[in-house]
Order: C-alpha cells, then structure tokens, then sequence
C-alpha cells in the first residue's frame, strides 16, 4: 500500500510537470500566433510602400484629327503631318498601324495631361 501512495506522489509530479510544460507550449505558440498576426496586419498597412511605384501615363488630348484615306499608312501619314513616329503613336496609343481602315480617325495633334 505505501507503494502505491509513493507511485501516486510520483504520478502526481509527473502530471504537474506535464501540465506545466502543456501551458509553456500553449503560451509559446500563443506568441507565435500573435507576433505573426502582427507582421500580417504591418505588412498589409504598408500600402505598396516597398512595391514599385506605378508609372502614370500621361492622357492624351486630341486637337486635330485626319481620316484615313485608302493607301495610308502610320509612316505616310507621320511624314504627311510632319510628326515624329514616337509622339504619333503616343497620340494615338490604341492604333494597330497594321490594321488602318479607311475612315477611322488618327490624332494629328494634341497635349498630354496627367
């Protein structure tokens, strides 16, 4: 019988020791859990604060435009108006120069505001 009561003692240390190391492992990812909700909520008030700022192209506003005829070309009718190929194009930035059909307008002049 003094066995059993030392075996019980025992029992009873090891379920305090058990119990002692259940509630550090739970306090331990408590904090893990925590220090990483942190860092989410951080990284999402960020804001793009370390992304790449985003280049705003600049609108084109037409001034002049010139129906296409048959035969032209972006090339002929750069030369034509006298415009370099680059602004042309910015001008007009959602021409297919491949795919020019008579009738459909061209910018020939414009500003560009943000």
């Amino acid at each position: 019988m003094v066995s059993r009561i030392k075996s019980t003692g025992r029992n009873r240390t090891l379920n305090f020791s058990r119990n002692i190391m259940a509630k550090s492992n739970n306090m331990i990812m408590n904090l893990i859990l925590l220090i990483s909700l942190l860092f989410i909520v951080s990284i999402s008030m960020a804001d793009g604060a370390f992304s790449a700022k985003k280049k705003i192209s600049p609108t084109p506003q037409c001034e002049s435009v010139y129906g296409v005829k048959a035969g032209d070309t972006c090339s002929g009718i750069t030369q034509m108006f006298k415009l370099a190929a680059q602004l042309f194009s910015d001008l007009n930035p959602n021409l297919v120069c491949d795919k020019l059909f008579v009738g459909q307008w061209v910018c020939t002049e414009g500003e560009f505001s943000s």
